[in-house]
């Protein structure tokens, strides 16, 4: 396996009356995207929605309760 390292530019939006969070990993502002496919992640923390593109790739991660999922750090 080859290592390298690569910049990518992500956008963390937080809702927090919703408790959900919602990290970018396509810059929100370039191009809007609709979802072609999402995979639900179901976990007693809250859920994770992995939302793909039509080509497969993945565009972003929405977290359902991010107070619990992410680090303290990390939590918005």
């Amino acid at each position: 396996m080859t290592e390298h390292s690569a910049h990518i530019p992500v956008h963390l939006t937080h809702d927090p009356e919703a408790d959900a969070a919602y990290l970018h990993l396509v810059a929100p502002t370039r191009t809007p995207f609709h979802a072609a496919r999402q995979l639900v992640i179901e976990d007693e923390t809250g859920d994770i929605v992995l939302d793909f593109s039509p080509e497969g790739h993945l565009l972003g991660i929405e977290l359902l309760a991010p107070t619990h999922q992410l680090h303290p750090t990390l939590r918005p």
